[in-house]
């Protein structure tokens, strides 16, 4: 269902050669914080996944970094760096979190300053409905969306 999603929590003990081993992977992580460090990591990762689903749609969907999460797949074809790179993912590699999220509210601030200097959109009663309370800008169909 495109309309669902799941996080899946991944245990990995790093030897002392730097080797990653997976321990295991639980299908309902716990969100629970034990320590200051483990509330500021997993405070992160609910707000990057909020700012991934894009509630208020303020993302332009060119984005290939949201938060701590990248884009690996566009439109089906593989996302990643050049194929003369060391590496052929991004996956831990320095992701630059606080100054990606910095440029996405600042570009949200900018929208709904926008918004706010529209002029309000007069409601219009829906025809043949008695004492329907009238319709609002913006809550169905696609207005009020932008074109991605």
């Amino acid at each position: 269902d495109k309309h669902c999603f799941e996080l899946y929590g991944y245990d990995i003990m790093i030897s002392s050669d730097l080797k990653p081993w997976l321990i295991e992977v639980n299908a309902s992580p716990s969100l629970t914080a034990n320590t200051p460090l483990d509330y500021e990591m997993k405070f992160a990762l609910l707000d990057d996944t909020f700012t991934v689903l894009d509630f208020e749609k303020y993302l332009e969907g060119t984005e290939t970094q949201i938060g701590g999460f990248d884009l690996l797949y566009r439109n089906g074809a593989r996302v990643g760096p050049p194929e003369s790179a060391a590496y052929k993912s991004y996956l831990g590699c320095h992701n630059n979190r606080r100054e990606q999220l910095k440029r996405l509210s600042r570009a949200y601030g900018a929208e709904q300053e926008k918004r706010r200097q529209q002029p309000p959109q007069p409601s219009q009663p829906q025809l043949g409905t008695i004492g329907a309370a009238p319709a609002r800008p913006g809550m169905g169909g696609v207005a009020g969306r932008r074109d991605r």
